[in-house]
């Protein structure tokens, strides 16, 4: 049995089972998803599309702008191939959780608010940013191992 560097938890090392002598597989995996909303995060220009918010991942969302085009959720597509995402994700805007809430709140309740118009103007006018789905530099979004990175240096 070996600890988790990160979670603490005991785990049954096997290499063919997906962990590493330091981190459990539910880490590893962790790993994949956090690299991954980095990398569609980068596409969609780094930050929120109308306030410039960037500063923790966490707050950051993607709105469909037309919710019948919608095929998956960007946030639950771990397996899918990067091209599958980049198609979806090209249906979608990035917007922080406080612009996302008043963008639906517009959308449910004053169709005519000028947030909805500035959005969709934004939205035709933005080019997505070209990369590549990598799985490095996936650690500074790792909230267990930015702590852990903290104590031990």
């Amino acid at each position: 049995m070996v600890k988790c560097r990160l979670c603490e938890n005991d785990f049954d090392y096997r290499r063919e089972k997906g962990c590493t002598k330091e981190f459990c597989r539910s880490c590893m995996s962790n790993r994949h998803r956090f690299a991954l909303k980095a990398a569609c995060i980068r596409y969609k220009g780094g930050g929120c599309l109308l306030c410039g918010y960037s500063r923790c991942h966490r707050a950051l969302s993607f709105h469909h702008l037309d919710p019948t085009q919608k095929e998956f959720g960007v946030g639950g597509a771990h397996c899918r191939a990067w091209s599958k995402i980049k198609a979806e994700l090209d249906k979608c805007v990035l917007l922080c959780k406080n612009c996302h809430e008043e963008v639906e709140d517009a959308l449910e309740w004053r169709p005519q608010d000028p947030i909805l118009t500035r959005l969709n103007q934004l939205a035709a006018a933005f080019k997505p940013t070209d990369c590549d789905f990598t799985r490095e530099g996936w650690e500074q979004y790792h909230p267990a191992l930015i702590s852990f990175l903290r104590l031990n240096s």
